[in-house]
C-alpha cells in the first residue's frame, strides 16, 4: 500500500482594525497666555500581557478642546486594546495644573460614527463616565474601563475631561443689569470656569452644551457683578464681568395716592389719600414732564400709569400735583392742585 503526504497551511487570524480617538477637554481658562499642561497616558492589560503606552503632554487651549488624535490599528497593537481588556488611563500633574477629582473625569465610547471636532457636543453626552478615580503615586490620578467590543465597532473614542462645571445660583434680568443686580429672577446655572469671572460661557446644563438666553446674569444681588449674553452673528458671547450699581436708593422717592382717574374734572384735593410710592431718577429733585416713573427705588420697573392721573406730591410738602403717566411711566402733565 503506497503512502500519501498532506499538506495542510493555516492562515492566521486576522485581528480587528479600530479607530482610537483621544481626546483632551479643558475649561478654557486653562489656556491662554499661561496655558496650563498635563500629561496623559493610557494602556491596556488582559491578564497576560500588559501593553506599551500612548502617552502625550499636553498644552492646553482657549476653545477647551487641547487634543483631538486618532491613532488606527489592530486591536492589541501597541496600546490598541484587545478584547476584554482593562484599560488604564492616567492623569498627570504638573506643577501648573491641579486634577480636581470632584469636577475632572474620565469617560469612553465604543462606537460605529466618526465624530470630530466639529460636532463634539453631539458626542460629549454619549460617553460613558470611567469607574472611580484613584491617586497612586503623587501628581498620577488613575481610572480604568473593560473593553468590550463585539460588535466590531470602528471607533473607540477614549476622553480626559478637564471641564469645569460650576454649579452657581445667578439672577437673570433680560433687558437690564440693573434688574439682574437688584430684582433679577433667580435660577441654576453652569459656568465652564472655576469663576463667575473666568468664565467664557453660561449654561443651563451641567455638561455645558446648553447656553443660557441673551440678556444679564448676576452673581449676587447685594454688591455682586454682572455679565451679559448676546447673540453676535450666529453665536453667543459673554461679555466681561462688570460691578453691579448699588441697588440702594439712588432715586427720588414721590407719594402718591394709587387711585387712577380719568379726568379732572371733579377732583378735590382734600380727598386724596397718600398710601403707595413712585419713583425717579436722581437727575432733578422735583417733579417734571417727561420724567419716568418707577415703582421700585432701583428704578427697575416702570410704572404703568395707563395714560390717567394720580395726586402724587414730595414726602414732606403739603404741594400735591395731578400727574398723567402713560404705559411706560412718563409723565405727559403736571397740574397743581388747588
Amino acid at each position: 500500500m503506497g503512502c500519501a503526504n498532506y499538506t495542510i497551511t493555516f492562515n492566521c487570524v486576522e485581528a480587528e482594525t479600530i479607530n482610537v480617538v483621544y481626546i483632551v477637554l479643558n475649561a478654557p481658562e486653562y489656556g491662554g497666555g499661561s496655558a496650563k499642561t498635563a500629561t496623559i497616558r493610557q494602556n491596556w492589560s488582559d491578564g497576560t500581557t500588559d501593553s506599551p503606552s500612548f502617552q502625550r503632554t499636553i498644552l492646553m487651549e482657549e476653545d477647551g478642546i487641547s487634543a483631538f488624535e486618532t491613532v488606527n490599528g489592530q486591536e492589541s497593537s501597541g496600546a490598541i486594546p484587545v478584547e476584554a481588556s482593562t484599560v488604564t488611563l492616567d492623569l498627570l500633574e504638573d506643577d501648573s495644573f491641579e486634577f480636581n477629582t470632584g469636577k475632572h473625569s474620565f469617560k469612553y465610547l465604543v462606537s460605529n460614527t466618526e465624530y470630530t471636532e466639529a460636532n463634539i457636543n453631539t458626542l460629549i453626552p454619549l460617553l460613558n463616565t470611567t469607574a472611580t478615580i484613584t491617586n497612586p503615586s503623587d501628581g498620577t490620578y488613575r481610572s480604568t474601563f473593560t473593553y468590550n467590543n463585539l460588535s466590531d465597532e470602528d471607533y473607540l473614542y477614549i476622553v480626559w475631561d478637564l471641564r469645569y462645571s460650576n454649579q452657581r445660583t445667578l439672577y437673570f434680568g433680560a433687558a437690564s443689569d440693573s434688574t439682574a443686580c437688584c430684582s433679577g429672577i433667580s435660577g441654576t446655572y453652569y459656568l465652564n470656569g472655576t469663576t463667575f469671572g473666568s468664565a467664557t460661557m453660561i449654561y443651563t446644563d451641567a455638561d455645558l452644551l446648553i447656553e443660557a438666553a441673551d440678556g444679564y446674569y448676576a452673581n449676587s444681588q447685594s454688591g455682586g457683578s454682572y455679565r451679559e449674553i448676546e447673540t453676535v452673528g450666529s453665536e453667543k458671547q459673554l461679555n466681561g464681568n462688570t460691578v453691579c450699581a448699588s441697588c440702594a436708593s439712588n432715586s427720588y422717592e414721590f407719594e402718591i395716592d394709587p387711585t387712577q382717574i380719568d379726568n379732572l374734572d371733579s377732583e378735590d384735593c382734600s380727598t386724596v389719600t397718600f398710601t403707595s410710592s413712585l419713583y425717579k431718577s436722581d437727575s432733578y429733585p422735583l417733579l417734571q414732564r417727561n420724567d419716568v416713573m418707577y415703582t421700585d427705588a432701583a428704578l427697575t420697573t416702570a410704572y404703568n400709569g395707563n395714560n390717567k392721573w394720580i395726586a402724587i406730591r414730595k414726602p414732606g410738602f403739603t404741594q400735591i400735583y395731578f400727574a398723567q403717566i402713560d404705559g411706560s411711566g412718563n409723565v405727559l402733565y403736571l397740574y397743581i392742585c388747588f
